[in-house]
């Protein structure tokens, strides 16, 4: 049965036996004696350190340190009567072969050399070249589509930095033994040298002026960009979940718009929430990475796990709202369509197309893609496109084309096209059912004429006509050398009738 004591190292507690405690207590004040005055705590609270990592590595299960743990503690930092044979061994082998340490290297951020991040630090020291050339590569790289500042930022995220001695010395590939521990912690051996001797040293720090400056500018320049993006995807995200800002007239009240088509409210605020986490999320990631180009020693905490939450959030109301919409749409399976045929009884040789303004009732509102309805009747904009066929035929036809999704239901559908004599008059909006508002209603014309007749676009008319055969003019007298004198007098009164109705206002 053995005597156990509780200690305390570096912060930590461990229960030790009491041998093993004298053994540790004599090894330490042996140390102690063997350092100067002023380097004394700092270097023990390194060595402490240490000591806490084998302890922890060794007992795994086992809660009391033996004389075993303490033995091999001195083994691997060493007496102070070691020092001087470790250093000379060391320093031989970097001589013959200094790459041949980098395999024991570990990457991290160099705290004492760092400019923004400590990543060229890092890396310089982890390759074993001179941080100058990591400087310039990471610039070079910026240019390169923008390359090296992904890198870089990835890297200061991914890659922890130095925080302790030990964790210097694994940087640089050095054993954690009692000499690296002291030589790292005194303050007269903390400048790095990294450079293998052959660099100018005036070169290299003009090098590395030029590089930080240039960084820096960078890191100032993307730091503004980001802060911007992310301004402008928080005000998005709050116009989402507010309904939309007011911008003037024609701003667009989002929720309104999504009740409009989705009349359960469970679907329709989902579908917010999507709209508002597609761009709130960025705006997060967005500010974060500007608070770090602008202050790059803050430390936030806890920004994974918020991020984490909000894009699981993201993905679940992202699935509800596809299988609810996807469920509305199987209801229209299939297409439909109707075709319609109207004769035009004219002896002109030309057909004069026009385009007429549908008047909707005042108590319809607007809503997204032109849409006006009272909740009963939906008007949608339509902007019509004439096909013109020429073919050996007598008396010119209209085809009109109607169609939508939904196999088996009727399309239900109103399009107030009006034939006067020579003239064709398109409608800007057609009118269907509101409860057939997902079917996605289309309309198409096209126009069979005789060879020898000519198609003329009313001036101010708004549509398109597909013809290669003709040149459409809009000039008012090359369109009256095309009429009759019937159709001048007809063509007068209609013009004036529009002009006091504004019917070709859109």
């Amino acid at each position: 049965m053995n005597k156990t004591l509780s200690i305390g190292l570096a912060g930590f507690s461990f229960i030790i036996e009491e041998h093993a405690y004298i053994k540790l207590n004599d090894y330490l004040s042996a140390l102690q004696r063997s350092m100067e005055p002023d380097e004394t705590q700092e270097i023990m609270q390194d060595i402490e350190t240490r000591i806490v990592e084998i302890f922890k590595d060794r007992l795994g299960k086992r809660e009391v340190v033996t004389d075993q743990d303490v033995e091999v503690v001195i083994a691997l930092i060493g007496t102070p009567e070691q020092i001087d044979e470790q250093e000379q061994e060391y320093t031989s082998k970097e001589k013959i072969n200094p790459s041949a340490l980098s395999s024991r290297r570990q990457l991290f951020r160099d705290p004492e050399t760092k400019k923004i991040g400590g990543v060229s630090g890092g890396l310089a020291s982890y390759l074993g070249v001179d941080i100058v050339w990591i400087r310039l590569l990471f610039v070079a790289l910026f240019f390169l589509r923008g390359f090296g500042l992904l890198a870089y930022i990835i890297l200061w995220i991914v890659v922890p930095i130095a925080k302790t001695t030990s964790e210097l010395l694994k940087m640089k590939g050095k054993p954690l033994n009692f000499d690296n521990l002291k030589g790292q912690s005194s303050k007269t051996s903390q400048t790095v040298q990294y450079s293998s001797g052959n660099t100018n040293k005036i070169t290299s720090k003009q090098l590395e002026k030029a590089a930080k400056i240039v960084l820096k500018l960078i890191a100032s320049v993307l730091g503004l960009c980001t802060t911007v993006l992310a301004v402008f995807f928080f005000l998005g995200s709050l116009a989402v979940l507010s309904g939309g800002f007011s911008f003037g007239s024609g701003a667009v009240d989002i929720p309104k718009n999504i009740n409009f088509y989705f009349t359960d409210r469970m679907i329709g605020s989902s579908i917010i929430f999507v709209g508002f986490l597609s761009l709130f999320i960025p705006a997060i990631i967005l500010t974060l990475v500007s608070l770090k180009l602008f202050s790059l020693n803050l430390k936030i905490k806890h920004t994974n796990y918020l991020i984490g939450m909000l894009v699981v959030s993201w993905i679940i109301l992202l699935l509800f709202v596809s299988y609810s919409i996807s469920k509305t749409n199987f209801r229209f399976n299939g297409y439909n369509q109707e075709i319609e045929n109207i004769s035009l009884n004219t002896k002109s040789d030309s057909i004069i197309l026009d385009s007429k303004k549908v008047l909707i009732p005042e108590n319809f509102e607007a809503y997204i893609l032109d849409i006006y309805s009272d909740r009963k009747t939906i008007f949608k904009k339509d902007y019509p496109h004439i096909e013109i066929e020429k073919t050996r035929i007598k008396n010119p036809y209209l085809i009109i084309e109607k169609s939508a999704n939904g196999y088996n239901k009727p399309l239900q559908m109103n399009v107030p096209v009006e034939v006067s004599q020579n003239r064709i008059i398109f409608p800007n909006y057609f009118s269907y059912s509101y409860g057939n508002r997902f079917r996605g209603y289309r309309v198409k014309y096209k126009l069979v004429v005789p060879d020898h007749v000519k198609i003329t676009k009313f001036p101010g008319a708004h549509l398109s006509i597909e013809d290669e055969d003709n040149d459409f003019d809009e000039d008012d007298k090359s369109l009256n050398n095309l009429l009759n004198e019937d159709d001048i007098v007809e063509s007068i009164i209609l013009k004036d009738k529009e002009k006091n109705e504004n019917i070709h206002q859109p």
